[in-house]
């Protein structure tokens, strides 16, 4: 709940010139909860159970990617990610169709308003029940997304992207 910060001028009149009309200034400090993305970098590929455990024990989930920015994002960090030249380069990020087949929901059940399926995705079918943005090995169509199979092995990826929350205070005045 947010409170009024003393040291802010709380109710508090600015003098100003007499011909001026007085202004009354209202500070609140409240929390704002913001996510830091988090690459999870592994030396084998790891399931969709898995990959939830790993963030839960940092504090977060698999990442929900709701646009362009925050998927470009997510490129720039596996960019920078040493994989393993054995290893597809790619991380499981937080959608699913398991629920019903080719129809792709976010783990919450909220549907998804942007994607970023190449026109040849997805096509794994009920093998493939998970997704993931992937990095090409030549870098040259970095961030698309991957149907990919929940159980690991060969069709999945060594990473997982987390999404961990910051709480942080922020004052406002208005």
């Amino acid at each position: 709940m947010p409170f009024i910060l003393a040291g802010c001028a709380n109710y508090g009149h600015k003098h100003v010139a007499s011909h001026q009309s007085i202004k009354e200034q209202r500070c609140v400090v409240t929390k704002v909860v913001l996510s830091e993305l988090k690459l999870m970098l592994f030396g084998q590929n790891i399931s969709s159970a898995m990959a939830s455990d790993i963030c839960l024990s940092a504090g977060g989930v698999i990442a929900y990617i709701y646009s362009a920015e925050l998927n470009n994002r997510v490129v720039e960090l596996l960019e920078q990610a040493n994989f393993n030249s054995n290893l597809y380069p790619g991380a499981m990020i937080n959608l699913t169709d398991v629920g019903k087949e080719s129809k792709w929901l976010w783990r919450s059940g909220r549907p998804v308003s942007y994607s970023n399926w190449p026109v040849s995705e997805p096509n794994g079918g009920e093998g493939a029940n998970c997704a993931g943005i992937e990095l090409s090995r030549d870098r040259h169509e970095n961030g698309w997304w991957n149907d990919i199979s929940c159980a690991g092995g060969y069709d999945a990826y060594p990473a997982v992207m987390c999404s961990i929350p910051s709480n942080q205070w922020v004052t406002v005045c208005q």
